[in-house]
């Protein structure tokens, strides 16, 4: 006869399993939603039935009253879940689709979930009450522990923790769900100690279970506050606890093969997993203390190496190793459990002990001999045999994968890791040969290192996690050495089987490195840099050039190269192309086969068993007679370029070579005769918006204040895409409310530990870092170094070196603070090729002296705040100086040194407003020469026309008040290209140059007016009474003007404050300059009758101000009826704005301020009124951003009319409008028209009167005549 109890259960497994089914069909939130609510009162309810004080009246009363209510309703539940069986029956067998009435079955089954539910949670609710204050749980039962029930509990439990995204929660009760499988395996259910520990599981699980119940059905946000008590109710971290673990251990050691109970599920299987739990044990606890990290990070390497050795000969069903494995297991976890309990000397000596268990597996025999007979013998990797290191190496490939899948920062280098590591396993033979052999030990060692910094990432915390990624870095550094030295192997081998297998991974290898790039990969701003590559890519000489692409790592070279590479009018210019990664260590016959494999992958088998001056014979037949463009991506010497450059043939078919690479000389030393194109850093505006995407914002809204803070840490990254990357990766896995961490750590030292004197074969350094790098002393003793290089800067250590750094030849970039240690550290350095450095030396004028350094070839020098006086080594071609504060003598002394190529003078501090350059013959070998931001310098001059007799490119830039470019420049028979921005007064004096070179019949030199080529058509084309001062009208129809306008036609009156003037000019909608009179937006705003706007009556304002203000230039750009979001960047009227603007300044004008008057038709909808102030912020700085006007001046009027009714709303947004450069003026209380929506005439003319006042009082405040 059925109890109640059973009857109870049985119509809850059967409400359960009918919900299953439903949902399967009908996957929906809400009825899995009530599927776990069902299940928190089935469980509730059994604990209850078995747990808790009889004597407690409120205890019982609570059980009683879920059990009577769920009794009452069990025929009801019973005879439901028939009827929707028999239903789904009928469709199986049918093939019967789900008709509407079959659809109403699912509401009915829903409807009645919700009742039953509603029923019992009064409760529910009091069991959960009564259990989360009941810390003493007593059992209500005499009966042994359902094994089976409590592991389906356990089940319920992880599934709730992988819906709360808590991955050490669930390994931690995973460990419990593991340890419960293998005592029970080995029959030890009557035993009371496993009663005992059962008791203990079932104590924790119920708590656990109140806990999650408060977190996900009554306040979910609590779980953060919560977890770490959680955590502490389940870690076996208890004495007690420990010593039921200990004891459950001991006692299945004693056991044999023999005594096994009968269980479904393969020995190897519970031991397998039972191992995996105590690697997250003891990584878990071993992750928790830094001190724990630093003193037995070895030892700990050495314990997860055996444990993962016992993974992986459990990864198939060995028998014989059941009996040999088991002490093992049992031993590690009694070691493990008795560390929770330890700390200090004790914990030192147990780590001991298990490295020492560890270390005796060569001990075994019995263990080799039996995990051997079955699988492939390898030659032995550290102290650990190898098994089956190919089941090895795929359980690491199914790992990364799973990282993959899960972390969403860093899935790049998860991805390179595992495709490397899947070239790697092809590695792998089945042969004797010391080669090979040594091969499989390091690619094992490889293989043991990933999983321990796998397992690591699990538990560590998020400082360490990072040390852990970095750990990666050098991994793949590895493997790349490993896959080099294969490419090595000799190929007169004969083709046995091993040989025929690395041919295999190394035809892998080779398609790896000639790989065509990504189209995909997301790349930010670089559109004007991509155009001049582009640019010098499929102009000028016909001949075969090499044009380079240099920067810092981390800068965005490869992406550059990717982005032009994939350009529609690169695959359309050249016949053919390909692509080839070269790195710091490369093998000249693979970098043959990539190349070649990127022209005919289908002959790729072939390319493989060529000799490596067969290769070289075949490419250059290959490229013979057309136009080619082959990219060589970081280059790190010369070397492989004077081995790679006879396959490259010259047929004056305009073929090309790009190259990458971090050090400006190697570009220098291949092509003298090309400027290295120097790449440079991300805006503010465009590091925002690689921000924005890596941490997809468009799709998860953060909060204004999130937007605030991350834009903070995007501008703290300097710039670099890598370093942005790599930091919006990792807080893509951070809460918001930790990002001030990050934030903080970008802004402070780096401290680079002594023990880096440890890493003696280190040739290349690079610190990414927000803050500075502090040096250590040791560095001196890193005898191979060859490249330091820093994100910010270094500071040295306070005394000076005694060991000299011979093989550095780039050091970047360095604080100087005294002049004595400065002299100091340079004769340390007597192979430095390249040197960036900041100088803060304090006191008064001082001179600095390189002279010493002999190999110097390329300085980049920024000072602090003193006066200096340079001496330059004579070998030097690069020189940069930033807010040198020199006097011009001085920068015309620079040009007496023989060799220099390159001079980049930025920064507004040179003494003086005249470069008068009074010697002759100075710059023999300049090139290239740059002055930027030098707004005092009116007057550049020359002794006669040889100098800069081989200058080839000229760049200036917001070298606002140079009157004109020297005539010897125009002489030059070398010039190439001239670059101007900004600099509206030497045009004359560009397009004077250009009609003397069209003289000397260099029809190839190329012109940029503000980043746009200008053709010869175009240089003569522009009128000589082009505007200085332009502004941007911009808006909606009170701005666009219908002043004067009655039923759709204008009246023709014109105000007095209107009339046209010869000094007021605007821009027609063919882009040419015409006089201006109203109605200005008359060939813009085509859709409705434009009028009198504020435009006319601004700009004769201004000039009755100051008659002397010179010729203004209106760019009338307004659309009536325009919300701002049509305004967004990439939508027409934002394209047509920043269209018209660029080529307004074509002309040489400066860009004054945008007037912008709009906001009426966002008074509509309350969606956009509320968004309207966030998104006027994002149209204004992506209007500065993308006309290169960071501080562009901007001038809005505050709507007075409104479409809608929230005009409120928006007045706000506008007037209390907080981004820099940006005045608004208020039109409120000015006469509307009888439409109640536009200004009459008369109001358009105050307005433009007040835009006039605040243009005026905004360069006041500034104390800048405008």
């Amino acid at each position: 006869m059925y109890s109640r109890e059973s009857i109870v259960q049985d119509a809850l497994d059967e409400l359960q399993s009918i919900s299953q089914k439903f949902s399967d069909l009908f996957p929906d939130w809400e009825l899995n939603r009530l599927r776990q609510l069902l299940e928190w009162g089935r469980w509730f309810y059994l604990w209850g039935r078995k747990w808790g004080d009889e004597q407690d009246v409120g205890w019982e009363t609570a059980v009683c009253t879920v059990e009577d209510t769920l009794h009452r309703h069990s025929l009801e539940i019973l005879f439901l879940c028939l009827t929707l069986k028999e239903k789904l029956l009928r469709v199986d067998d049918s093939d019967e689709r789900w008709d509407a009435d079959s659809e109403g079955w699912y509401d009915v089954l829903k409807n009645f979930l919700w009742r039953i539910i509603g029923s019992v949670k009064p409760g529910i609710e009091e069991l959960v009450r009564i259990m989360g204050t009941d810390l003493t749980l007593q059992t209500r039962s005499s009966s042994r522990t359902d094994v089976k029930q409590l592991l389906d509990s356990v089940d319920f439990i992880l599934h709730t923790f992988q819906s709360l995204e808590s991955h050490t929660l669930h390994e931690t009760v995973t460990f419990m769900k593991n340890f419960i499988r293998f005592a029970t395996l080995h029959g030890l259910e009557d035993r009371q100690i496993i009663e005992d520990l059962f008791s203990h599981f079932e104590r924790v699980f119920i708590q656990s279970q109140v806990l999650l119940f408060h977190v996900c059905v009554i306040q979910r946000y609590l779980f953060a506050n919560s977890h770490g008590e959680l955590l502490r109710k389940i870690e076996p971290v208890e004495s007690r606890v420990c010593e039921i673990y200990v004891g459950v251990l001991q006692d299945v050691s004693k056991f044999s093969g023999s005594s096994f109970h009968p269980t479904k599920e393969t020995h190897a299987l519970v031991f397998r997993d039972l191992v995996d739990s105590l690697i997250f044990l003891i990584l878990n606890l071993f992750f928790r203390d830094c001190i724990f990290v630093d003193m037995f990070h070895h030892e700990m390497h050495k314990v997860h190496e055996g444990l993962s050795f016992l993974r992986t000969t459990l990864s198939e069903h060995h028998d014989k190793l059941d009996d040999l494995i088991r002490p093992l297991i049992c031993e590690a976890g009694i070691l493990i459990f008795h560390l929770y309990q330890e700390n200090g000397e004790q914990r030192g000596r147990l780590i001991a002990k298990l490295e020492l268990l560890f270390s005796n597996f060569e001990t075994k025999p019995q263990i080799l001999k039996a995990a051997e007979e079955d699988a492939p013998r390898f030659p032995p990797t550290s102290a650990y045999p190898q098994t089956n290191l190919l089941g090895f190496i795929d359980s690491v490939l199914e790992k990364i994968k799973s990282f993959v899948i899960q972390v969403s920062s860093e899935k790049d280098k998860f991805r390179a890791l595992h495709d490397d590591l899947t070239v790697l396993r092809s590695f792998v033979v089945h042969d004797n040969g010391m080669t090979i052999q040594d091969l499989s030990s390091r690619i094992a060692t490889v293989a043991y290192d990933t999983e321990f910094v796998l397992d690591s990432l699990v538990v560590a915390g998020k400082p360490l996690r990072t040390s852990l990624i970095v750990q990666l870095d050098v991994i793949i550094t590895e493997i790349e050495l490993i896959k080099t030295q294969v490419s090595e192997i000799p190929w007169s081998m004969e083709p046995t089987i091993a040989v025929q297998k690395i041919s295999q991974a190394n035809l892998k290898m080779a398609l790896a490195v000639g790989k065509i790039p990504d189209s995909n990969d997301r790349v930010v701003g670089l559109d004007d840099e991509a155009k001049i590559i582009i640019d010098r890519l499929t102009r000028g000489t016909k001949q075969l050039d090499v044009v380079s692409i240099v920067g810092m790592a981390g800068l965005g070279k490869t992406s550059l190269a990717k982005k032009v590479y994939h350009h529609s009018h690169i695959s359309h210019h050249f016949q053919v192309r390909s692509w080839v990664t070269v790195s710091q260590e490369y093998n000249t016959k693979s970098l043959l086969i990539g190349i070649l494999s990127g022209l005919d992958q289908n002959s790729t088998g072939e390319y493989i068993n060529m000799r490596e001056d067969d290769l070289a014979e075949r490419l250059r037949k290959w490229l013979k007679g057309i136009r080619y463009l082959m990219i060589l991506d970081d280059i790190w010497d010369t070397q492989v370029w004077n081995s790679l450059k006879m396959s490259f043939p010259d047929d004056d078919k305009g073929s090309r070579i790009l190259l990458t690479s971090r050090q400006e000389t190697i570009g220098l030393e291949i092509n003298p005769h090309s400027e290295p194109h120097r790449l440079r850093a991300l805006n503010h505006d465009e590091s925002w918006e690689l921000f924005r995407k890596k941490m997809c914002f468009d799709q998860s809204c953060p909060s204004e204040e999130v937007i605030a803070r991350a834009k903070t840490i995007a501008k703290s990254c300097k710039g670099l895409p890598l370093m942005i990357l790599i930091v919006a990766g990792f807080l893509a896995n951070t809460e918001p409310s930790k990002w001030e961490e990050v934030e903080e750590m970008l802004k402070t030292e780096i401290i680079i530990p002594s023990s880096i004197l440890n890493l003696s074969d280190l040739e290349t350094l690079i610190v990414y870092s927000g803050g500075r790098v502090l040096l250590p002393d040791t560095l001196w003793g890193m005898k191979k170094l060859r490249h330091l290089e820093g994100a910010l800067e270094f500071v040295l250590p306070s005394e000076i070196p005694v060991a000299n750094l011979e093989n550095l030849q780039t050091f970047s970039t360095v604080s100087f603070t005294c002049s004595q240690t400065m002299v100091g550290v340079l004769k340390k350095l007597p192979n430095l090729r390249t040197l960036r450095c900041r100088l803060d030396l304090g006191g008064g004028e001082c001179t600095v002296d390189f002279i010493t350094l002999n190999q110097l070839e390329s300085l980049d020098i920024t000072r602090g705040r003193n006066l200096f006086q340079f001496r330059f080594p004579q070998n030097l071609k690069d020189l940069y100086l930033d807010s040198t504060c020199l006097p011009w003598s001085e920068v015309s002394a620079i040009g007496r040194l023989p060799n220099l190529e390159a001079l980049r003078l930025d920064g507004n501090e040179y003494e003086g407003e005249n470069w008068d350059i009074e010697e002759e013959g100075t710059f023999p070998k300049l090139r290239v020469l740059e002055l930027c931001y030098i707004p005092s310098l009116e007057r550049w001059t020359t002794a006669s026309d040889d100098d800069f007799p081989s200058i080839e490119t000229l760049i200036l830039a917001a070298c606002n008040r140079l009157k004109e470019i020297p005539s010897c420049i125009a002489q030059s028979s070398t010039l190439q290209m001239i670059e101007v921005l900004d600099c509206p007064r030497v045009y004359d004096s560009v397009k004077e140059i250009h009609e003397t070179q069209m003289d000397y019949g260099n029809e190839d030199l190329r012109i940029y007016l503000d980043k746009e080529q200008l053709t010869k058509d175009q240089l003569h084309a522009h009128p000589t009474n082009s505007p200085t001062n332009i502004f941007i009208l911009a808006g909606q129809s009170n701005m666009a003007g219908r002043g004067g306008v009655h039923g759709g036609v204008w009246d023709g009156i014109v105000l007095p404050e209107c009339r046209p003037n010869p000094s007021i000019l605007r821009l027609s909608a063919n882009l040419t300059w015409e006089e201006a009179r109203d109605p200005l937006h008359k060939d813009i705003d085509v859709n409705k009758t434009a009028g009198v706007g504020p435009g006319m009556p601004f700009a004769n304002g201004v000039l009755n101000k100051d008659p002397s203000f010179g010729t203004i230039g209106l760019v009338p750009c307004a659309v009536g009826g325009t919300n701002i979001t049509e305004w967004r960047r990439g939508k027409f009227l934002y394209n047509q704005l920043v269209n018209r603007a660029s080529a307004a300044v074509k002309s040489g004008g400066i860009i004054r301020a945008m007037l912008w008057f709009q906001g009426e038709s966002d008074t509509k909808i309350q969606e956009d009124a509320l968004s309207y102030g966030r998104n006027l912020e994002t149209f204004f700085t992506n209007v500065r951003a993308d006309l290169r006007l960071p501080s562009l001046p901007i001038i809005q009027v505050a709507v007075t009319s409104a479409e809608g009714t929230l005009i409120d709303t928006i007045r706000q947004a506008q007037l209390g409008f907080k981004l820099p450069n940006v005045r608004c003026i208020d039109a409120k209380g000015l006469q509307l028209k009888s439409d109640d929506l536009h200004l009459t005439a008369e109001s358009e003319v105050q307005v433009g009167k007040m835009l006039a006042d605040a243009f005026f009082q905004f360069y006041s405040e500034q104390s800048t005549t405008p």
